[in-house]
């Protein structure tokens, strides 16, 4: 595997921002009180993680600045 030339600055890249958060969704939803939970139509969970996918996805194509 081969690193990204600018791997140091990873950090700051929107996809790495949005798959950390992906990655603590499920801790996170397990403390959100049940009644904050029954609000969100049951229809919808499922496409919020593929909203969240699919904007990861976009976000990788989006220019993100300049290397420095």
């Amino acid at each position: 595997m081969k690193l990204i030339h600018n791997w140091k600055q990873a950090w700051r890249f929107d996809t790495t921002r949005l798959f950390l958060f992906v990655a603590i969704l499920p801790p996170l939803w397990a403390e959100i009180p049940q009644d904050a939970k029954d609000a969100i139509p049951a229809a919808w969970q499922p496409w919020i993680i593929t909203g969240i996918g699919i904007l990861g996805a976009v976000l990788r194509l989006r220019d993100q600045g300049p290397a420095k």
